[in-house]
């Protein structure tokens, strides 16, 4: 089980990281929701 925790912990930290930063994008950017979630979801992955 701790084995488990090990893997997934990473993976968890990624998860809140770009969920912060899509919301702090959202926030300050201008057009529609649909816009801004596209341009965070692109500019928070680094696509």
């Amino acid at each position: 089980m701790v084995y488990f925790a090990i893997q997934i912990a990473p993976i968890a930290n990624q998860a809140r990281y770009f969920d912060h930063c899509v919301d702090e994008v959202i926030k300050e950017a201008k057009g529609s929701f649909a816009e801004k979630r596209a341009f965070a979801v692109n500019l928070c992955s680094g696509s």
